[in-house]
């Protein structure tokens, strides 16, 4: 029997974001639905000094990591209000945290190379190579990843985060979506980001029939921001892919099944077979 056959799984973001997670887990045999707990907004740049100061002085850092494909677009957007998009320094190394940001910034410019990728932001910093003298490393990120992401810089490295964009609670949920996800019985849960989390806790209230769900997140980021809350996550992929994620909850679940079967068997005494 196909493990994922008929498991109810939510993703708290848009359908329109996540279209080949649609697909991988419906020919899987799960019921997929969706709630856009989130909106984006960019920052007005031409407001903030610390921004235009960071923009016009791209040669003086030696990296800029892209954690998300938000963190390439704002970024790309701030060169443009600030008539800065001609003015990318060929020295400048980039890093990404994972496929997606690194397909986002080929839309933006083909010329540009990724020399680094990780599967998660703490790892993607610890893995910029080391010298002797300070690397200056630039990160454009959202409000709530200043807020709510709180890394670990190692020595001999000066980390800029810039805050380009935020995320708010989706103003265009109405009262009845959010009672249709808060009665619903869900098998699995999937939060993409810390604000994700955030977010739903706001629209639905930290008790309900959702606490039955497992928790899944993208990545160890955003497990390591809902964990300290009281919160235990289940299921993180390797990466931020169907793929990887179909191949997680696929383990979690026949894990789940097993230890399912060998509890019974001994409150039973009854030979029940492990599933395989």
């Amino acid at each position: 029997m196909n493990t994922l056959q008929n498991k109810k799984i939510l993703f708290c973001r848009s359908r329109e974001q996540s279209e080949a997670f649609e697909k991988t887990f419906l020919s899987a045999g799960a019921n997929v639905d969706f709630f856009a707990v989130s909106q984006t907004h960019l920052l007005d740049v031409t407001k903030n000094g610390e921004i235009t100061t960071a923009i016009k002085n791209l040669a003086g850092f030696d990296w800029i990591i892209f954690s998300s494909a938000m963190g390439v677009e704002s970024f790309w957007s701030a060169l443009e209000t600030l008539d800065s998009n001609s003015d990318f320094p060929a020295k400048l190394n980039i890093a990404t945290v994972g496929t997606k940001a690194a397909n986002c910034l080929q839309q933006f410019s083909s010329t540009l190379n990724v020399s680094l990728q990780r599967a998660d932001l703490q790892s993607l910093i610890e893995a910029i190579p080391f010298r002797h003298s300070a690397i200056k490393v630039l990160h454009p990120t959202s409000v709530q990843s200043l807020e709510n992401i709180h890394l670990r810089v190692p020595e001999g490295i000066i980390l800029h985060r810039l805050p380009l964009y935020e995320t708010i609670v989706n103003p265009e949920i109405t009262n009845a979506e959010i009672a249709m996800i808060c009665a619903e019985n869900f098998d699995v849960i999937v939060f993409s980001s810390p604000s994700s989390f955030e977010h739903f806790i706001d629209l639905c209230g930290e008790d309900g029939m959702w606490r039955n769900a497992a928790i899944a997140t993208f990545g160890k980021t955003t497990r390591r921001h809902i964990e300290p809350l009281g919160y235990a996550v289940s299921i993180v992929p390797e990466a931020p892919t169907p793929a990887a994620l179909k191949k997680s909850l696929t383990a979690f679940f026949k894990k789940n099944v097993s230890e399912s079967a060998i509890v019974k068997q001994i409150k039973t005494g009854v030979n029940i077979h492990r599933d395989s």
